[in-house]
């Protein structure tokens, strides 16, 4: 066969099959423009002897975040991957690629699919770097996952799993702008926080028809009679004794009741 170290520059455009060929014929650099899909392309640089100054376009909407890794490392010229709308890899990979200076992405657009359960920082951090949808699956406490998604958006599709037994309203209310999808809270035994935190939290998320809920700061009977639990709610009441005695309350609630105004009757009371 030929022995050639020399090397080649290729005027015109290569499809991966011919880019093979060339890249058969000599051990030394190859410059040239290529295209194609981007599995296409690995396969083709599969036998690639050194790092080749290939101008790359990757012609393919949707791909993985392991092939546009590998065609960067094949050539020193940046890959442009500009028309590629959709990326799917893990947590390491598409961090890795979204961060690439060398790898061209419409990062205004384009989706990213995370593979397996992503950590809230990674996801964050992915989610940060796109502008597109990035769908997901993350795990932990509503403290730990609200304080992490910062840069997440409700224009995401992300699986929520809570862990713990308790949440604060206001941690379960921000997470589920955070989601296109329903966050399923049935797993949370007791939620904490103001009437608005609470309400809004109920509305939010999916908890179990028999949760606890303990409000800060005082309430009206209309407020506590319009929270649907089965559960304890514990939380102060203040109302005159007429407001009062109009409590739905259960005999398992927790209520601090103070009566408002001079005049009460014995029943009432």
């Amino acid at each position: 066969g030929i022995k050639y170290s020399g090397a080649i520059t290729v005027s015109g455009a290569l499809d991966n099959t011919t880019l093979a060929g060339v890249l058969a014929l000599t051990s030394g650099k190859v410059t040239a423009d290529v295209s194609g899909t981007a599995a296409d392309l690995v396969e083709a640089l599969e036998d690639e002897k050194t790092v080749n100054a290939l101008t790359v376009t990757v012609a393919d909407a949707a791909t993985t975040a392991a092939d546009l890794k590998i065609l960067d490392a094949k050539t020193s010229v940046a890959v442009d991957a500009s028309s590629v709308t959709a990326i799917t890899g893990t947590a390491a990979e598409l961090k890795t690629v979204l961060a690439a200076k060398t790898i061209t992405l419409d990062t205004t657009a384009v989706a990213v699919t995370v593979d397996g359960k992503v950590s809230a920082a990674d996801l964050n951090t992915i989610a940060k770097a796109t502008e597109g949808k990035v769908t997901a699956e993350v795990e932990g406490s509503a403290a730990a996952l609200n304080a992490a998604l910062k840069e997440v958006s409700s224009d995401n599709d992300i699986i929520v799993t809570l862990t713990g037994t308790t949440a604060t309203a206001k941690d379960l209310k921000e997470l589920a702008t955070k989601t296109s999808l329903p966050i399923d809270a049935s797993g949370i035994e007791t939620i904490t926080g103001t009437l608005a935190d609470v309400t809004a939290a109920l509305t939010a998320v999916t908890e179990a028809t028999d949760v606890n809920v303990t409000i800060t700061g005082p309430v009206t009977v209309a407020e506590i009679n319009a929270i649907v639990t089965t559960g304890v709610i514990k939380a102060t009441l203040e109302g005159s004794a007429t407001e009062l005695a109009t409590l739905a309350a259960s005999s398992t609630d927790l209520l601090t009741l103070k009566v408002t105004g001079t005049t009460a009757t014995a029943t009432q009371l």
